[in-house]
């Protein structure tokens, strides 16, 4: 509740009260400051988290994720998302894949967000779809957003016609 009211330091002094933490508590607090963009406190709770010995889980690693595609981490994201499954036990998701399409794609490298798309072991989704359409305008990539655009149409149907308009195809 504190965490969806922006009330974030109440939420951490409710979840440092707690008699037991678990994984929820810390993802909702995680959550929180991962939307509002407060990359290095969500770092700060990893480890916290881990000292605490409470294991990550797949939601954990989405907001991981979520804060450094949006803070351009890249470097952090790559590596949350190599290692995940090796040192963490999580096994990657397509929200997760998503994710690192967004990060690659704010950035530019828009040939690695293809590489992993088309490498992923996950069939793309509308979001993800709609994450290589939502660069398309900024980064010129016409030929991707005639694909993507294609691709979409084909899941979603009639929630792509506003990107359509967005990538003016």
């Amino acid at each position: 509740m504190y965490v969806r009211c922006d009330m974030l330091t109440t939420a951490q002094q409710v979840l440092d009260d707690l008699p037991t933490q678990d994984v929820v508590s810390w993802n909702a607090l995680l959550g929180g400051y991962s939307s509002q963009g407060k990359t290095g406190v969500v770092i700060m709770f990893l480890e916290k988290m881990m000292k605490e010995v409470i294991q990550p889980d797949r939601i954990t690693f989405l907001n991981i994720l979520f804060v450094c595609s949006h803070s351009g981490l890249v470097q952090e994201g790559l590596m949350f998302f190599e290692v995940i499954e090796r040192k963490y036990g999580v096994i990657p998701c397509l929200e997760h894949c998503n994710s690192i399409i967004d990060l690659l794609m704010r950035i530019g490298q828009n040939d690695a967000a293809t590489t992993l798309l088309d490498n992923m072991p996950f069939q793309p989704d509308l979001v993800t779809w709609s994450t290589f359409l939502g660069s398309c305008h900024k980064w010129d990539l016409r030929q991707i957003s005639i694909q993507a655009i294609e691709y979409a149409t084909n899941i979603g149907g009639g929630k792509v016609a506003s990107f359509r308009q967005m990538c003016r195809l």
